[in-house]
């Protein structure tokens, strides 16, 4: 599957701000921990901060934080990529066919992309990445 790069720079923006929940943090912030164009991080902000799951503070002090730990990769797609979520078009002019073909393909694709994420959180993420931040920084002898 192919996920846009809008989705995978959401989802990185998103563990990121997870990962120090109570704070503000700069698009600059941003921009240098994750090695991205600060006016793209803007756009992909934008529609989070528009459907609620991001608060923006201005100024000096100003930057991003979560609305809530709780929110799963769902909401984030939902918000950066809704074509993910759009019912898909009848195929021909024939309604039994495209019930079956609805029903035995389109359904199942459909149930299998949900059940995968649907109730993984931000939370979840930012803990399994500062886990395997620390496995990296460990050393054998």
């Amino acid at each position: 599957m192919r996920v846009s790069s809008k989705a995978r720079y959401g989802l990185a923006v998103m563990v990121t701000l997870a990962k120090q929940p109570e704070n503000t943090v700069s698009v600059m912030t941003l921009s240098q921990e994750l090695g991205l164009s600060k006016i793209y991080l803007e756009q992909v902000l934008n529609p989070l901060k528009t459907n609620g799951l991001v608060l923006a503070t201005k100024g000096a002090q100003g930057g991003y934080r979560l609305v809530d730990e709780k929110i799963t990769v769902k909401q984030v797609l939902q918000t950066l990529e809704p074509a993910f979520f759009e019912i898909t078009s009848e195929s021909c002019e024939d309604p039994t066919l495209n019930r079956v073909i609805k029903q035995q393909v389109y359904d199942r694709m459909q149930e299998g992309f949900e059940g995968s994420y649907m109730d993984l959180t931000l939370r979840q993420l930012a803990k399994k990445s500062k886990e395997a931040q620390q496995e990296s920084l460990m050393f054998y002898i």
